[in-house]
């Protein structure tokens, strides 16, 4: 998520973050995130990437998503080069624009990575978020299916197994 105009807040993994104008967030897979105005307007570029196109880096995490905590004000002008040019290249779609961002996600990655702080997800922590990750699947489809009728957190804790504290908290 690249800040553009004003500011936005951004909640993911419960801790809220206020991105400035110019500032970059780089969020793990499959993180559950939320974007909030701060002021009346808010522009901002988002770049969605299917993790399983990018193999090498599908279980790294990142220590913290603010780019700026560890990137040179150099290394953040790079990766805000590379962004404008896919999204350039996406809004004018010539042929095989496809490969040309497909490279230049490699080149951001490359940029970003090699100087974030990151750990490997072991085993245990991928077994982790894949079920977490079904169960907000389930939650998502439950909603779908019934938000045209009174729905209660119940209903759905029963359809889990769970208890509505727990999944008043998930």
């Amino acid at each position: 998520v690249w800040v553009l105009e004003n500011s936005l807040q951004v909640v993911c993994e419960q801790k809220a973050y206020i991105v400035e104008p110019g500032e970059i967030l780089l969020m793990n897979p499959d993180m559950v995130h939320e974007f909030h105005k701060v002021d009346e307007v808010c522009t901002f570029l988002c770049l969605q990437v299917d993790s399983n196109a990018f193999t090498a880096v599908r279980n790294l995490m990142l220590h913290t998503p603010q780019l700026k905590d560890y990137l040179s004000h150099q290394q953040m002008e790079q990766v805000r080069k590379l962004l404008a040019k896919l999204a350039g290249s996406y809004l004018e779609g010539k042929p095989f624009f496809e490969l040309e961002c497909i490279s230049l996600v490699g080149g951001l990655f490359h940029a970003v990575l090699t100087s974030a702080p990151f750990h490997w997800v072991t085993l245990e922590e991928a077994k982790q978020q894949e079920a977490r990750n079904a169960r907000l699947e389930r939650l998502l489809q439950f909603v779908d299916e019934n938000y045209m009728h009174r729905i209660c957190l119940t209903d759905f804790a029963r359809q889990e197994g769970c208890s509505m504290s727990y999944l008043s908290h998930f």
